[in-house]
């Protein structure tokens, strides 16, 4: 799956969403931990939950 958002500004911050879908199928709620993990090679990134 691809999902696209737009990177929004807050103060000094960069803000992006997460989508719904990702969000209901990984029970992220407001609070929750998120480790986004950079690889620097393939300049991919992917979220995890943190448990």
């Amino acid at each position: 799956m691809t999902f696209t958002s737009k990177v929004q500004k807050h103060g000094g911050s960069k803000l992006i969403s997460i989508p719904k879908t990702i969000t209901d199928v990984y029970g992220i709620d407001k609070g929750d931990t998120i480790i986004w993990e950079f690889d620097v090679e393939t300049k991919s990134i992917s979220l995890k939950k943190l448990e």
